[in-house]
């Protein structure tokens, strides 16, 4: 019996050691020439931790536009996998973002549905701003989404 478990042990342990041989990932010659940096520790246990930029946001605010919506407008981000869903206060929506340091963009290819908006609400307001917007905040719990220095869109953490 424990030279059955010694006969399968050692398969176990050639079979990994051969399939991670053949496991290789040839590169080209500019990548030769591309100089490597380090992760530290710091670097990796950052990388590690979710980004305080993902969750879901409740919109509070549009300067300059009525805030009379049906259905309080919501975001989802999610920073790892570089996309959002949520609705505009009307319509559902969904698409992809990029986020680099304080700087945030979001893809102008978004879904939505095509339900019919009512009331004073302008839902495209919400969209053009969505669009325009090119770098966040965060303070406390609020998320300012501006365009340059303008606040086009402030949002609070919605409770998980």
């Amino acid at each position: 019996m424990k030279s059955l478990l010694f006969t399968v042990a050692f398969g176990i342990f050639f079979t990994t050691c051969s399939t991670s041989e053949n496991n290789t990932t040839s590169v080209g010659a500019e990548a030769l020439d591309t100089p490597t940096t380090a992760i530290n520790s710091e670097q990796r246990d950052t990388a590690r931790k979710p980004s305080v930029l993902s969750g879901e946001w409740q919109l509070t605010a549009m300067p300059g536009h009525a805030s009379n919506w049906n259905k309080v407008p919501i975001l989802h981000l999610d920073v790892d996998s570089a996309a959002f869903y949520g609705n505009t206060g009307c319509n559902t929506i969904s698409g992809r973002f990029l986020v680099r340091g304080a700087s945030i963009t979001f893809d102008n290819e978004i879904m939505t549905t095509k339900m019919a908006c009512t009331g004073a609400y302008k839902e495209q307001v919400f969209l053009d701003n969505l669009l325009r917007v090119n770098n966040y905040s965060i303070n406390d719990t609020a998320l300012h989404l501006r365009q340059l220095d303008t606040v086009k869109m402030i949002f609070k953490r919605r409770p998980i």
